[in-house]
């Protein structure tokens, strides 16, 4: 048996293969495997829901259910607006009481909330609360979603999830201040939080950016912080300010700015245009274009909202 406790999923993997119909274990194992196994701890949290719901069990059923969902919510693209629609549907559903549907796991799932006053998912930010924030955030709708974290902090402060969230969210918003803090929160209660020292030093080059007297360079490092906190609406529109013939750098960014909104065409042509621009670097160009060319002609609708 020493094996089995090497680490917390061969734990509960194994303690699943002796008993299958425990509950408790399902939920510990899916929690195990959501980061390295995503697909796999979907689908097992759907089947323990479904087999809760035939026993009766619809509150466990309805848990299992939300976890099931929420694993499938971190793998749906930034540029799926019309799978993040639907999620977003489904969680309004189930927080105003009403009954829903989810296709999760392979299976299809019916999410019974019951009594509003119960609210079985209040103990866990990470069940519905926090992912309709998230789903909300990803919709650029953001005055809502900052509402709706900060719901979340309210009652449970030292969520890191919420706090890295909304720290992204202020980010975007240029206030540098209010994020690093979430940010510093995160570094107290969680030092080796996965993204967290990346996210700060992205966020203390925003910072640093009011202080940057040539407004081209001030706005050439505000495309790329915009860009690396996954609002490549706000880096483009920053952009905006060199014009048509701007120097290779700015239209690098705007073309890394084009993909991340799906919109692969124009990056081509962008570059094209640069090419001609500057027929002396033409085979750099070349290689910019055969990158561009290798990937989908559209991959989606913008993930920010600007």
């Amino acid at each position: 048996m020493v094996p089995t406790w090497r680490n917390d999923e061969a734990l509960w993997r194994r303690a699943h293969q002796l008993d299958r119909d425990d509950l408790f274990v399902c939920k510990q194992l899916v929690v195990a495997e959501t980061e390295a196994r995503p697909a796999a701890a979907e689908a097992l949290a759907a089947g323990c829901s479904r087999d809760a719901s035939r026993k009766g069990s619809h509150q466990e059923a309805l848990l299992l259910g939300l976890r099931a969902l929420g694993v499938r919510l971190r793998q749906v693209p930034e540029g799926d607006r019309e799978s993040l629609v639907a999620f977003r549907e489904t969680y309004l559903s189930i927080e105003a009481g009403r009954v829903a549907q989810a296709e999760v796991g392979g299976l299809r799932l019916t999410l019974r909330p019951g009594a509003r006053a119960q609210r079985p998912w209040r103990e866990d930010p990470g069940l519905l609360e926090g992912p309709l924030a998230l789903v909300t955030f990803r919709l650029g709708l953001e005055d809502e979603a900052e509402g709706r974290f900060r719901r979340v902090l309210a009652s449970h402060p030292n969520d890191i999830s919420t706090l890295m969230n909304l720290a992204v969210l202020l980010g975007r918003r240029a206030r540098w201040d209010e994020a690093l803090a979430l940010v510093g929160r995160v570094r107290s209660l969680a030092p080796n939080a996965p993204g967290r020292s990346r996210l700060e030093r992205i966020l203390r080059s925003g910072a640093s950016l009011p202080t940057e007297p040539d407004p081209d360079r001030r706005a050439l490092g505000l495309a790329t912080v915009m860009l690396e906190l996954g609002a490549p609406g706000r880096a483009f529109e920053v952009l905006q300010r060199f014009g048509d013939a701007a120097p290779p750098p700015v239209v690098l960014l705007r073309a890394r700015a084009l993909v991340a909104q799906g919109r692969v065409g124009e990056a081509v042509a962008l570059v094209e245009a640069a090419k001609e621009r500057d027929p002396e670097h033409r085979r750099q160009w070349e290689g910019v274009l055969g990158q561009l060319r290798a990937l989908p002609a559209r991959r989606g609708a913008p993930g920010d909202s600007r």
